[in-house]
């Protein structure tokens, strides 16, 4: 029984080492793998994740929000990525689905006595 203890001891040390060997653990000792880091809930985040702030190294403030569109980061800057379904124009702020002036698009303005209706102009029944 003794020797196969030993055995069981010795087969489970082997596999350690040779686990290690195959894992790089220098990523874990530092608490988070390469382009990530850790927060100060414990976890591990990506670096360009904007909800803890778009710096490599540090768990700052998250991105503000902004009305319409959804925050990216662009190296250590916060950036809004693509309007809100159905935003556009002047920085997100306009309803291309229900605005006369930027009707479907940024471009196309309804007509006099016209209304935007789903991003398409229609004339207004009376």
């Amino acid at each position: 029984m003794s020797a196969l203890l030993r055995a069981s001891g010795a087969l489970g040390l082997a596999l350690v080492i040779g686990c290690s060997l195959l894992v790089d653990a220098a990523d874990i000792d530092a608490g988070c793998g390469p382009g990530r880091k850790l927060c100060g809930d414990q976890r591990c985040v990506d670096n360009d994740d904007p909800a803890y702030g778009c710096s490599a190294t540090l768990c700052a403030a998250p991105c503000p929000p902004m009305k319409n569109a959804m925050p990216a980061c662009a190296g250590e800057t916060c950036v809004f990525r693509a309007c809100a379904a159905g935003f556009g124009c002047a920085g997100c702020s306009e309803n291309i689905l229900t605005s006369e002036e930027h009707c479907g698009d940024c471009n196309s303005p309804c007509a006099l006595g016209e209304i935007c209706q789903n991003g398409v102009c229609t004339t207004l029944n009376l």
